[in-house]
């Protein structure tokens, strides 16, 4: 994630938070840093217009608690940040952010727990894609 002062597309960094948002906070925790991550946390969800800001900020906290890549560096793979991986089907329908802010998609065959935002502890919000 580039850190600057200017506007920027969180969706994909938002998308990793929520996905794994327990890491998050665990990571924080190892460091005595939870009451911090917490005010970021709610400043992201109150975020009406541009929570850059926020994002940038947690992306720093995460580096000075030990994870070199920021947000970057909290997790990689299948369905943080992007489409999850597809067994050679279509996907006919996904559940998306219900706040329409971050990238994330839960597909329908994903563990009911998986279709849960962690950062506003709301129900991904379903979204049919024509096969």
């Amino acid at each position: 994630m580039a850190v600057d002062d200017g506007p920027t597309d969180v969706s994909v960094p938002l998308a990793t938070v929520c996905a794994r948002l327990d890491d998050v906070r665990e990571v924080a925790a190892r460091r005595g840093r939870t009451a911090e991550l917490e005010d970021v946390l709610t400043g992201i969800r109150g975020a009406e217009d541009d929570p850059g800001p926020h994002v940038r900020a947690l992306h720093e906290l995460l580096r000075r608690c030990g994870v070199h890549n920021g947000i970057d560096g909290i997790g990689r793979g299948a369905g943080i940040g992007g489409l999850p991986a597809l067994d050679g089907h279509p996907v006919e329908e996904g559940f998306v952010c219900p706040r329409r802010r971050c990238a994330r998609v839960a597909l329908g065959r994903d563990p009911e727990r998986e279709r849960h935002c962690r950062l506003h502890d709301e129900p991904l919000r379903l979204r049919r894609v024509a096969p």
